[in-house]
């Protein structure tokens, strides 16, 4: 059984992107977010991880690409990494889907059961999907398990363990290239590391 899991977010895509719901369109790192994989790789080795599981969208796996280059650790791509799929609304903006889709915005924002985005995943299967990863994890026979994954999944796993309602994954800033830890009790776990940014020269907030 897994006692403790390492949560990274990938790093930094391109300035074009920033503001904009980038699901599961398939984009590379920035050259910041390079650097950050970098230092990302750096605080891997001092956590020590067992096993290190991957997203199997470009932008992760380069971060685990590259932060793996000075230790040639393996990893493993798990499908269920992947961020969700927003559908018609990949790449915009909040503003121009609630100007475009009003209702449909209002929807989401209010995580109405069973909401899809248009084109897209419905809520409760991402939810589920999340679900067979965190019971995956849990019982994975590696101590220290790390997940190179994308800010919505880290929110919804949080969520998970620590048996909160998955309309509270808004409570959780998760930046690029970020840290963050759980101690497994089982299904359940105490969240011990939010949002480290500190390998990467900046304050956490």
């Amino acid at each position: 059984m897994a006692e403790r899991l390492i949560l990274i977010r990938h790093g930094a895509l391109e300035a074009e992107y920033t503001g904009r719901f980038v699901g599961q369109t398939d984009i590379g790192l920035s050259a910041a977010g390079r650097k950050q994989a970098v230092a990302v790789g750096g605080y891997l080795k001092k956590l020590g991880p067992d096993h290190i599981i991957v997203s199997p969208l470009k932008r992760a796996r380069q971060t685990a690409e590259i932060s793996m280059q000075s230790s040639g650790r393996p990893f493993d791509v798990d499908e269920n990494l992947r961020e969700i799929n927003f559908g018609a609304w990949e790449k915009k903006t909040f503003d121009e889907i609630k100007m475009a889709d009003p209702m449909r915005a209002a929807s989401w924002g209010r995580f109405d059961e069973g909401f899809v985005f248009p084109g897209g995943e419905a809520l409760p299967s991402f939810i589920d999907r999340i679900g067979v990863l965190a019971g995956r994890i849990a019982s994975a026979p590696a101590q220290t398990v790390a997940a190179i994954t994308h800010g919505g999944v880290i929110r919804f796993l949080i969520c998970h363990f620590l048996k909160l309602e998955p309309h509270h994954y808004l409570l959780f800033n998760v930046d690029f290239g970020s840290v963050s830890t759980i101690d497994l009790f089982g299904s359940a776990g105490v969240l011990t590391r939010l949002n480290d940014v500190g390998h990467l020269g900046q304050k956490n907030g």
